[in-house]
């Protein structure tokens, strides 16, 4: 196809979206089994948790459906135990509470009305879209209880879900979770520094905070990790570094950061110039995102096909 001598990626802004953590383990092994049974609930149940966080602390409750009257028979998703019986636990009511179980429900509730931290996180989770207040309500009694679940309360602050929107009581979660080192709080932290929302206004240290969550891997501060080096927002500008943050976001699926990384290393933008490369990555950034208009326009200049 035709080659262009240089690309235009445009002026690059910090992104203030809010990314948040990835499913919780228990909530991923049950959408697998669900996946590879073929059950089309498993859609729906991944939208619902968009925009969820749920963390237990390290240490499992004990199994809770031991005293709850319900067999497997009575769950229509059931986990199987390495020793090949069913789990009959707070994971499996929560999963089967989700798909309409209301027997399954009450013996989440039970559960958590027992003590089982890992049973109130998940009755937040649950309540999320539904009844926000009995969410919140049900995440401060599981971090009472022990659960890391000061992210999820810490967003229902940020977004007024639950509670009045109160951007000074989200930084004061949201540090309580990043400074346990999770990730998507230190991101988010991050964002109200940025915008000085509930704490003063500080590049400097939403810097900090991104440079944490970006060492764990998420992609959103690596990111604007990128972006302010880039740009030399809070920090000396250096396109090495830029490029660098940029790829890192891009290996952690992020398609802006796929084609910054791209056109940057294309055109020789404070690195070395490798076309193939730059390419490579652009074409990765339509892959993972069809609609990023600007790799999209950067292909058809090329005469590249995505």
């Amino acid at each position: 196809g035709r080659a262009a001598s240089s690309m235009d990626h445009g002026r690059m802004t910090v992104a203030r979206n809010v990314r948040l953590n990835v499913f919780p383990q228990t909530c991923q092994r049950w959408i697998r089994i669900m996946a590879s049974c073929g059950n089309v609930f498993t859609l729906n149940l991944t939208a619902a948790f968009l925009g969820l966080v749920f963390a237990t602390t390290s240490a499992q409750a004990a199994d809770c459906g031991a005293d709850s009257g319900i067999t497997a028979r009575d769950l229509t998703v059931v986990d199987i135990k390495p020793d090949g019986k069913p789990k009959i636990d707070a994971g499996a009511f929560f999963m089967n509470a989700a798909a309409g179980n209301k027997k399954a429900l009450a013996a989440l509730n039970r559960c958590a009305t027992n003590g089982d931290a890992e049973a109130m996180s998940l009755l937040g989770v649950y309540y999320s879209g539904k009844d926000e207040k009995k969410s919140m309500e049900w995440y401060q009694r599981a971090y009472a209880a022990g659960s890391n679940v000061g992210c999820n309360i810490a967003k229902k602050f940020d977004r007024g879900e639950g509670v009045q929107r109160n951007d000074s009581e989200a930084a004061k979660w949201y540090l309580k979770s990043a400074e346990r080192g999770d990730a998507g709080c230190q991101y988010n932290l991050g964002l109200l520094y940025l915008d000085g929302r509930g704490v003063p206004k500080d590049m400097g240290t939403a810097i900090k905070w991104w440079r944490k969550a970006a060492d764990q891997g998420n992609a959103s501060a690596q990111f604007n990790l990128g972006a302010a080096y880039e740009d030399g927002v809070g920090v000396k500008p250096d396109k090495v570094q830029a490029v660098r943050y940029y790829l890192q976001s891009c290996k952690n699926e992020n398609s802006e950061g796929c084609f910054l990384s791209g056109a940057m290393i294309f055109n020789g933008d404070g690195v070395q110039q490798n076309k193939d490369q730059g390419v490579t990555l652009i074409r990765r950034a339509v892959k993972l995102d069809p609609k990023n208009t600007r790799a999209v326009a950067a292909l058809n200049k090329l005469g590249v096909k995505p």
